[in-house]
């Protein structure tokens, strides 16, 4: 919901840069996340792959650029 949020306010040609965390693509990550995290409430579901990711990305924007390595991918998306 946040993603189409911002797509929303967006001015056309607007970018929206971020990163955020990937799930299953790093094990220790994944424990951190899962077991502190998520429960204190500072990373909340749904977590993506970084396939998941880019389509939901480009449900909202005309460019999408993913990039990343281990558990944090970076997104650049235009509108």
């Amino acid at each position: 919901k946040a993603l189409s949020e911002m797509a929303r306010v967006l001015k056309k040609g607007g970018q929206l840069i971020g990163c955020t965390y990937i799930k299953g693509a790093y094990g220790p990550t994944d424990f951190v996340v899962n077991l502190v995290l998520a429960r204190k409430g500072w990373f909340n579901p749904p977590f993506y792959t970084k396939e998941k990711l880019e389509d939901a990305l480009k449900r909202d924007y005309r460019h999408v650029e993913v990039s990343g390595e281990k558990a944090i991918a970076e997104f650049k998306c235009t509108k």
